[in-house]
């Protein structure tokens, strides 16, 4: 049974307005989200450019939001998709 997830690579989020992303998901029951705030800017302009932007390490860092979702049984075979 293939188990599969997916987010956009990129999503633009507009000030004042809910953040949503939709994700893509496929024989996965439940999913442990953690979501991280990161400077971009500083990151950036430490490296010269956001190429390893992949291996921030977050050791240490409280993430700024956690949740788990239950997304079905595990044994969808099909795609499913969620916001």
């Amino acid at each position: 049974m293939r188990q599969e997830i997916g987010l956009p690579e990129v999503t633009t989020i507009r000030p004042a307005q809910p953040a949503e992303v939709e994700l893509k998901f496929r024989n996965v029951a439940t999913l442990d989200t953690k979501l991280y705030r990161i400077d971009l800017m500083k990151f950036g302009l430490l490296k010269r450019n956001l190429a390893g932007i992949t291996q921030i390490n977050l050791a240490g860092i409280r993430p700024f939001f956690e949740t788990k979702l239950e997304l079905g049984d595990g044994k969808d075979y099909r795609d499913g998709r969620t916001s």
